[in-house]
């Protein structure tokens, strides 16, 4: 693509366009992930997909909702959670009331018995318990640390034409 950069105003106009842009498409991307979350795979390998298909792309619209949520200024989890109960052919996972408040459906989850490419698809606190419903099933029962984590990603909001000019946020 050309880009018009014979002076600040150009480049200021052309940066303006490509946020706008990007931050369109990461909402649509959004939109995609809450539909996508909520089918089983067993319908989307209906459609034709294969399930190394459905991991892919889950885990592809992971990754932009990571991008999504930095975007917006959220702070994405990156630690273990102990005392996460798992239970062999359940995708639920339960904890001590509280325990989940940081997290987002659309996270990675990795731990024991949580097969690869594993994602949040909802959060439900308790009063008591906390539970998260993942997309696959455990494969294995017990009570463990999980680990729940965006990806590393690097964004910034502060593009600027001149010292005096900001015009919104910026991929560098």
């Amino acid at each position: 693509m050309f880009y018009n950069v014979q002076n600040a105003q150009n480049v200021t106009a052309t940066a303006q366009q490509i946020c706008s842009t990007l931050l369109k498409n990461l909402d649509d991307a959004v939109n995609f992930w809450n539909w996508l979350s909520a089918q089983p795979d067993t319908v989307l390998t209906g459609l034709g997909f294969t399930s190394g298909d459905v991991n892919t792309l889950r885990a592809a619209f992971g990754d932009l909702m990571a991008l999504a949520a930095i975007i917006h200024d959220q702070q994405p989890p990156a630690a273990a959670i102990p005392g996460c109960t798992v239970t062999a052919g359940s995708a639920t996972v339960t904890a001590p009331a509280g325990s989940f408040t940081p997290l987002a459906a659309g996270l990675a989850v990795t731990g024991d018995g949580i097969p690869a490419g594993t994602f949040i698809l909802a959060v439900t606190p308790g009063t008591t318990t906390d539970t998260i419903t993942l997309t696959q099933d455990a494969s294995a029962s017990a009570t463990v640390p999980l680990t729940f984590s965006y990806p590393q990603v690097s964004f910034t909001y502060n593009f600027t034409a001149n010292a005096n000019q900001v015009i919104g946020p910026a991929v560098i």
